[in-house]
């Protein structure tokens, strides 16, 4: 689809398709004036990855030219992982997810904005550390560590990840060590109580494990 008007040059539209992005890869590209558009003005690509085997994986997005927004989708568009600044305007998600086919939304954080980015991706095997942000997505296992490098409260080293919770939806997890006396706290974004929490599961076990099913908000009617 081209269009033009008046002395202007014409501009040709393409529809909103999925590129590939392979694993392990750079990749080189532009946000363009030709490109999809979100409702909120930003101009945005869209590449789909598979993902071998379950594990850690992490996804780069940097730019001179705009601030960057990346996004993880899962193939049912379940929001897997989000990120903005991680450094100065690059974006950057570590994410825990099983073997699957996944999109990542390669967006920008401003509307109306264009130009060069590239988008990097590799396998990892680096423990959670330094208080990173990290994001599940349900049906992984992972062995990790709490080590000094961790977030700490009161002397207790953690660490924190991050997880997309539909109404409705049930998610149990699981913490087992043969070191540790294993703690489970499962809490909404950016609230200081938690929702649910778990030190053992029964009198046999110093494991942990908790069990919360995401409230299905109902709109009130009045008779």
């Amino acid at each position: 689809l081209a269009a033009a008007t008046g002395s202007l040059p014409e501009v040709t539209f393409t529809a909103c398709g999925t590129a590939t992005h392979t694993l392990g890869s750079t990749l080189d590209s532009q946000l363009s004036l030709t490109d999809c558009q979100f409702s909120d003005g930003s101009f945005v690509d869209f590449y789909t990855v598979d993902i071998p085997t379950t594990g850690t994986y992490i996804f780069n997005q940097t730019s001179t030219a705009f601030n960057t927004y990346l996004e993880l989708v899962g193939a049912t568009g379940t929001l897997i992982g989000v990120n903005d600044n991680f450094i100065n305007s690059d974006s950057r998600l570590k994410v825990i997810v099983p073997a699957g086919t996944y999109l990542v939304v390669a967006n920008s954080f401003d509307a109306n904005v264009f130009g060069n980015y590239s988008l990097a991706s590799a396998a990892s095997t680096a423990l959670v550390s330094n208080c990173e942000d990290v994001f599940l997505l349900a049906g992984i296992s992972t062995p990790q560590s709490l080590q000094t490098t961790d977030c700490v409260s009161s002397g207790f080293y953690y660490d924190e990840y991050v997880i997309y919770l539909k109404a409705g939806q049930t998610v149990t997890i699981s913490m087992t060590s043969s070191l540790v006396d294993s703690y489970l706290e499962l809490r909404a974004d950016g609230a200081s109580s938690f929702l649910v929490n778990n030190d053992n599961v029964d009198a046999t076990t110093k494991d942990a494990r908790v069990t919360y099913t995401v409230p299905v908000l109902t709109t009130p009617t009045s008779g």
